[in-house]
């Protein structure tokens, strides 16, 4: 509903004609057409959510050093504290 008000508003503003059209396209697409449109819309946010996930793993979790990668910091030359 949102991204048809949207569309609307920003195409033809916020005229008598708009508000009809508005309420028309909801209408169809909500109530007359929905096991078309509530399909797709089911198909796009399970994509998205999948795809959000991917981007989450690709970026931040699969961005961490492998040990063999920190093998050149010697840890045997870190200075201890003495008490």
């Amino acid at each position: 509903m949102i991204a048809i008000v949207s569309f609307i508003k920003s195409n033809l503003g916020t005229g008598p004609f708009a508000i009809i059209l508005m309420a028309l396209t909801a209408y169809f697409v909500i109530f007359d057409q929905w096991k078309l449109f509530g399909g797709i819309y089911i198909l796009y946010i399970m994509f998205m959510f999948g795809l959000g996930h991917l981007m989450v793993d690709f970026f931040f979790v699969g961005q961490h050093s492998s040990p063999q990668e920190m093998s050149h910091i010697p840890s045997h030359n870190v200075p201890r504290r003495m008490h």
